[in-house]
């Protein structure tokens, strides 16, 4: 499968990395998902669900919502990290460099260790 990040140890986890890892087949977009459904205004019971790394822009809309996620991901003990961005908002990834890479950055490190 490879490694997210790149030979210097820099994320390499992007949407267009992602469509080509998708489009070579290292990826199974057809596979369903075999956790539990979950969404952050879901009540489903999340114990056994996949551990998660949880980002929050903390002017996003859905703040709340996924800060409730990441409770309910921590009482199930599935919750890896949840980290708030400051100052940014939905779609942050898209316009902004450098939160986008500390927050690629972190999802690295966790796929990368499991």
């Amino acid at each position: 499968m490879g490694s997210w990040l790149d030979g210097s140890g820099a994320a390499k986890l992007g949407r267009n990395h992602l469509r080509q890892r998708v489009r070579t087949g290292s990826v199974d977009a057809s596979r369903p998902a075999r956790s539990p459904p979950a969404h952050p205004g879901d009540t489903t019971d999340l114990t056994g669900i996949a551990p998660a790394v949880v980002i929050t822009p903390e002017l996003d809309r859905l703040h709340a919502e996924g800060k409730r996620y990441a409770r309910r991901l921590r009482e199930a003990g599935a919750l890896v990290e949840h980290v708030d961005v400051p100052q940014a908002h939905h779609g942050y990834d898209m316009n902004d460099a450098d939160k986008a890479c500390q927050s690629y950055a972190l999802i690295a490190r966790y796929v990368s260790s499991h």
